[in-house]
């Protein structure tokens, strides 16, 4: 017999310990809590659960907050390396927090609007392999995706290394 958190397990896939126990915190009412990964790796992290949507957002979101930081970074007169690396500190920090304390609840979110049709839906005895591999499918890991965004975030590392150097 298929059970609840075996629907929740299918969508987790990898990890399911570690966000099946997250989750089950989640559901009795413990909605902060800290995911280092998510707030270590931002975007990549979101990326490779499938968050695509909100890694999207959280992206452009990041370059917003980088240009405003960099105006009022121009405004104090800080040199050109310094407001480099101050930038990059300020930004990843906010980012490492931010994320770090959204990402499970973003994940749990979408691990809900994905499971709770099939649990109220069609009834859990109906469950099958099929239905499982459908959750597996939305839910899961995708590190390719990953993996393309961190070859172009060296890219634009690179680029961006090569354009400072023929100023």
């Amino acid at each position: 017999m298929i059970g609840r958190i075996d629907l929740y397990n299918a969508f987790f896939t990898t990890e399911s310990k570690y966000y099946a126990k997250r989750f089950d915190e989640f559901e009795k009412g413990s909605k902060i809590q800290f995911n280092f990964w998510a707030g270590f790796f931002g975007v990549g992290w979101f990326l490779y659960r499938r968050l695509t949507n909100q890694a999207i957002w959280i992206f452009f979101l990041r370059i917003v907050l980088s240009g405003i930081i960099n105006l009022i970074l121009k405004l104090n007169y800080f040199g050109s390396m310094d407001m480099q690396l101050l930038r990059f500190l300020i930004i990843y920090s906010l980012s490492f927090i931010v994320l770090g304390f959204l990402g499970n609840y973003i994940y749990f979110k979408k691990a809900k609007r994905v499971v709770e049709p099939y649990l109220t839906g069609t009834g859990i005895d109906n469950i099958d392999d099929s239905i499982l591999n459908k959750i597996r499918h939305k839910g899961g890991v995708h590190i390719n995706s990953a993996y393309i965004y961190f070859v172009i975030l060296i890219i634009l590392f690179i680029f961006g290394l090569v354009i400072n150097i023929f100023k």
